[in-house]
């Protein structure tokens, strides 16, 4: 799968979640992201792909980059995913 294919998985996967559950993609970062991310996983079936989870928040990991439903471009750090920059200093030492 390439990152392109991949980053619009993850958008398919947010627009599903958020027209489901009648929510944005911020309000799946708070309380549906393992929802979220077990769906991406499943979708991709690729070895460089896994769930990852910290401080009560699960991403996923894809080649070097890591996803959330905020972020389909994906970022180098998982500590500038949106849902720790806004409880950090911007992830700065992530």
């Amino acid at each position: 799968m390439t990152i392109k294919d991949f980053q619009e998985t993850v958008k398919t996967v947010t627009r599903g979640i958020c027209r489901k559950r009648h929510c944005s993609a911020k309000k799946i970062n708070k309380g549906l992201c393992f929802d979220w991310a077990t769906e991406v996983f499943s979708l991709v079936w690729d070895r460089g792909c896994k769930i990852c989870g910290h401080n009560g928040h699960a991403y996923i990991e894809y080649r070097g980059r890591f996803y959330d439903s905020e972020t389909p471009q994906g970022v180098k750090r998982w500590r500038r995913l949106p849902f720790f920059v806004a409880r950090s200093d911007g992830g700065t030492d992530g």
